[in-house]
């Protein structure tokens, strides 16, 4: 996902606010402009720690058909290494662009079971 606020009047309400929708979308923006912004100090700081290192928890939903490949590798720790073009995770990864599935994601349940 790309977002582009450059030269807009956030101010620092603004910042908090966008920083709220961040979060919301699980840190999964790839690209974002705020340049030319008058965030101050406290909205600066609020957008600042939306970029901390935070764990985001998603669920997808996938339909296995006979014979088709989910498209990812997997390390001893269920956390993604690879995905495949044409796999099940990347036609999902397409029509879902802002919940992608990435390398380096743990899968932690697989139908309706927990990774123990």
């Amino acid at each position: 996902c790309k977002l582009d606020l450059k030269a807009n009047a956030l101010g620092p309400e603004g910042a908090a606010a966008l920083a709220d929708g961040l979060k919301a979308n699980k840190g999964r923006i790839q690209h974002l402009d705020v340049s030319q912004n008058s965030m101050q100090l406290s909205g600066a700081l609020a957008f600042a720690a939306c970029f901390q290192t935070q764990e985001f928890v998603f669920d997808i939903h996938l339909q296995r058909p006979w014979g088709a490949s989910i498209g990812v590798s997997l390390d001893d720790g269920l956390t993604v290494t690879s995905i495949v073009n044409k796999g099940l995770v990347d036609a999902w990864n397409l029509s879902h662009v802002c919940d992608e599935v990435c390398v380096g994601d743990a899968i932690i349940r697989v139908n309706s079971e927990d990774e123990q």
